[in-house]
């Protein structure tokens, strides 16, 4: 099963991208919210005597991963023209869509009222205007919310084999699968790369074929402890202690290797004179490979300590966590 992320482009987005994309395959968006969002904040921006730099960031973010095939738009508004086809709904998953669909109409037509109010009270009053403008923005995130919700709905009842998640910080009144609780649990454990790291640094560590496997078998394990009786609390503590064990264990590991390659270094030189006034040609190389085994004998090792399924997000914390 494919996992996918459907986001909202705002400031908060651009600090949690890179995050995003250790994990999730593909991204998703909608180019409504993308006008909408980047207009109140080049809106903001001008009453507030501010540059648009947060406006380009996302546009250079936006160019950049679409041009990679991995970020793609999910456009709403087809749905309501009628251009998405939906699989086959239960009686339940079909209340549960026009719940979504109900709540997410009221409060767009909240937002798209009070948007409009507002500019014409910044004509007219402009400091009480001004004020009502910047907590807009608070607003957008609410629409957002419901937005990228009801988006990630109808992605998956649109799309076979496909596990799509809004990438959402409010999750009050929302109700979610075992699984997807668990793969947020799981992304919260994920680092936040640094500003100075770029996005294809952070894609060459998803294509590396060692950082693959990892990344598979934590899938796998997010699999088998979503079907288990274990509550979230339960599967957090087995996370932690996994993550833990496993760092722990490769720390240990990575000292005995660096003790037995300090140890052949230094009887290298004394091997090779040694064997070449005595022309034995044949123990030359074997120096040189006890070097690898023991790099060899250390990754064959992390496959099989205990909390391995936690490779890939240790691995990915030794190379980005800030």
């Amino acid at each position: 099963m494919s996992r996918k992320g459907l986001l909202k482009w705002n400031a908060s987005q651009l600090e949690s991208i890179k995050r995003d994309l250790l994990f999730f395959e593909e991204l998703y968006y909608d180019p409504y919210l993308l006008r909408l969002q980047t207009k109140l904040l080049k809106n903001t921006s001008k009453l507030l005597n501010y540059s648009n730099k947060i406006v380009d960031e996302i546009y250079a973010n936006v160019d950049f991963l679409e041009s990679k095939q991995i970020l793609k738009k999910f456009e709403l508004n087809d749905f309501k023209k009628g251009k998405l086809k939906l699989e086959k709904l239960s009686d339940f998953e079909t209340n549960e869509l026009l719940t979504t669909i109900k709540n997410y109409e009221f409060v767009h037509s909240s937002f798209l009222n009070k948007y409009n109010e507002t500019v014409k009270l910044i004509s007219s009053d402009y400091n009480k205007g001004f004020l009502e403008y910047i907590n807009l923005l608070t607003d957008y995130d609410e629409f957002s919310d419901h937005h990228v919700r009801l988006s990630s709905v109808l992605l998956r009842k649109s799309t076979a084999n496909i596990l799509a998640i809004p990438l959402i910080h409010n999750l009050n009144e929302i109700k979610e699968a075992k699984k997807t609780q668990v793969i947020r649990l799981t992304i919260s454990n994920l680092p936040i790369p640094d500003n100075v790291v770029s996005l294809d640094e952070i894609l060459d560590f998803r294509r590396d074929s060692d950082n693959k496997r990892r990344y598979l078998g934590l899938i796998n394990w997010i699999n088998r402890i979503s079907t288990t009786s274990l509550n979230l609390n339960e599967i957090e503590d087995e996370l932690e202690f996994y993550t833990l064990e496993f760092e722990n264990r490769m720390k240990i590991e990575k000292q005995k290797y660096k003790l037995s390659s300090i140890e052949l270094i230094l009887t290298v030189p004394l091997e090779i004179a040694e064997n070449l006034i005595k022309i034995n040609w044949s123990k030359i190389p074997k120096t040189i490979i006890n070097i690898r085994k023991n790099k060899l004998d250390l990754m064959i090792g992390e496959t099989k300590y205990l909390g391995k399924e936690m490779a890939y997000i240790v691995k990915s914390n030794e190379k980005f966590k800030k």
